[in-house]
């Protein structure tokens, strides 16, 4: 029995594939339960598994790159998912965050980073050209999507502030990718300032080609084939098609020169406004799930162990340089751009660590002689490790910024003053149904203010990172403190009849034409409040 069981494992490790596909599948089976066991980030424990599994490890897996491809498959899905949370009118409300962060991020850091290189080389001795410093600042100034948005996920807090600005600067990383790839082979040839801009030129044709096509072409076809799929009543048909669209439009884009998960990214958003967009996302998320802890997987390959037991304090003073550098540029950005101070610290925090773009782009450096083979692997072996770190310094992060937000408690007038009210929901009540429509507005990744009376409520809710604050919301003062009255909508979720009615009341004497959505105690006070002009009354 035994000898024959010894016989089929032989036969079954000398097909490579097989094998690595039952080990990978073991450890993503795995991983999960026992991370949460002992209370550790998912993430973490996928790290740990590719060490083990790895190169520089056990060096289980025979065959990395066909892993690494299927792991890039996780990181596409990821992206494709994200975008069916979006739509193009919530991604234009978020132009700020985008083109306004995001391009200052990725050109300020890009900057910094690049000196620093210029300073570590000839701090060791060696001298960095230009072309290689300025590869290395556009490579490291990229952060780990894969990593920070589902930190974000599982955290529940996409929709908060500091989730926005994440978001919005990792949307225009992903569009900086491809400039970044077009620059590196010009940097390399040594060509002058007009062949850069125009092959960034042509670059951001390609772009706008590429999207306007999955937009206009894409969608109106995708629509056609979920709609025949749905008649059918077949799950293997609809599946096929969901499959056709994420990587159909993600090969569309990486043949055009963007990058696949800017594709999947794109075409997530066009199917955000159908309504196929619950059931593409029940069929998306368990491969999803799958793929992406391969994903992280793949990431621990690269740490390299034995250059780090070389080199500990090298390898570990430019890791923690980078989260250093990365997270205090974010973090005064971010304040030039008005966040308020915890919001900044905690997206300062959350996006410190080198991106899975970053490997892609050394390894591009590499082959045209930009970058020595070991400067390469000292690199990615500091993208690795500052992506282990996340988790860790998104924790401390988040921490700092709850004990910043308590010590210091920025008020309702402050924060109103640094966004449009006209863009803004303002929410009386943090009861069961004030926090159901905040949920909704995270969603969305609409603004809000939640006034609420209850001191611990308020506080609890503030120390999570809710735009949560203490006041009366029946006082027509706290109201035009709140600057209620200039607000895109209100929503009255107070519980008491008699306290919902004096909100109301206080709001019209703000502004007689305020849309206001209230809670009604009955079907005779919703009659009541629904007299009154652009007022809406529901019975929850």
């Amino acid at each position: 029995m035994a000898a024959g069981l010894g016989e089929s494992w032989r036969e079954l490790a000398a097909v490579g594939a097989r094998r690595d596909s039952l080990v990978l599948l073991l450890a993503t089976a795995t991983v999960i339960p026992l991370a949460k066991r002992v209370g550790l980030s998912p993430i973490l424990g996928f790290l740990a598994t590719g060490v083990f599994l790895g190169p520089n490890g056990g060096d289980i897996i025979s065959n990395l790159h066909q892993a690494e491809i299927l792991a890039e498959l996780g990181v596409v899905f990821f992206l494709f998912e994200m975008g069916l949370e979006l739509s193009v009118a919530k991604i234009g409300a978020m132009r700020t965050e985008i083109f306004g962060l995001g391009f200052a991020q990725f050109v300020v850091t890009a900057l910094v980073l690049g000196r620093a290189a210029v300073a570590v080389g000839a701090a060791a001795g060696s001298t960095v050209s230009f072309a290689a410093a300025t590869a290395i600042g556009g490579a490291l100034s990229l952060s780990s999507s894969a990593f920070v948005l589902q930190l974000l996920r599982d955290q529940d807090e996409l929709g908060t502030s500091h989730g926005r600005a994440s978001l919005g600067v990792l949307l225009l990383q992903d569009l900086a990718v491809v400039p970044l790839l077009v620059l590196l082979p010009l940097l390399a040839s040594g060509n002058g300032g007009a062949a850069l801009a125009a092959a960034l030129g042509v670059s951001a044709l390609k772009a706008v080609f590429a999207i306007l096509s999955v937009e206009v072409v894409g969608k109106n076809v995708l629509n056609t084939m979920f709609a025949r799929a749905t008649k059918s009543r077949s799950q293997e048909a609809f599946l096929s098609v969901v499959l056709l669209s994420v990587l159909g439009i993600s090969a569309f884009t990486e043949a055009v020169g963007l990058s696949a998960t800017l594709g999947a990214f794109v075409a997530g958003v066009c199917l955000s406004e159908t309504r196929y967009v619950s059931q593409v996302e029940a069929s998306v998320a368990p491969l999803r799930g799958l793929l992406l802890g391969l994903f992280f997987v793949t990431v621990g390959f690269s740490i390299d162990v034995n250059l780090l037991l070389a080199k500990p304090a090298a390898i570990l003073g430019l890791s923690g340089g980078l989260l250093a550098l990365k997270a205090g540029t974010l973090f005064a950005l971010g304040r030039l751009f008005r966040l308020p101070g915890p919001t900044a610290l905690r997206t300062g925090a959350l996006l410190a660590q080198g991106g899975e773009f970053g490997f892609v782009a050394f390894a591009l450096a590499t082959k045209l002689e930009l970058i020595s083979e070991p400067a390469s692997r000292v690199l990615l072996t500091v993208i690795a490790l500052s992506m282990a770190a996340t988790p860790l310094l998104a924790g401390v992060g988040g921490a700092a910024a709850t004990a910043w937000a308590r010590k210091r408690r920025e008020s309702a007038a402050d924060l109103a003053a640094k966004v449009r009210m006209k863009d803004v929901v303002v929410v009386l009540g943090y009861g069961a149904i004030g926090r159901v429509v905040t949920e909704m507005l995270d969603a969305k990744l609409c603004k809000y203010v939640v006034i609420e009376s209850d001191k611990d409520k308020a506080e609890k809710a503030a120390a999570a990172g809710r735009p949560v604050f203490r006041g009366d919301a029946t006082d027509g003062a706290v109201l035009e403190k709140y600057l209620a009255g200039d607000a895109r909508l209100v929503v009255v979720a107070v519980n008491e009849e008699q306290a919902a009615t004096d909100c109301v009341t206080a709001l019209k004497k703000l502004n007689a034409q305020l849309p206001i959505l209230a809670r009604a105690a009955d079907e005779t006070h919703r009659r009541r409040l629904a007299r009154l002009r652009n007022v809406q009354a529901v019975v929850p």
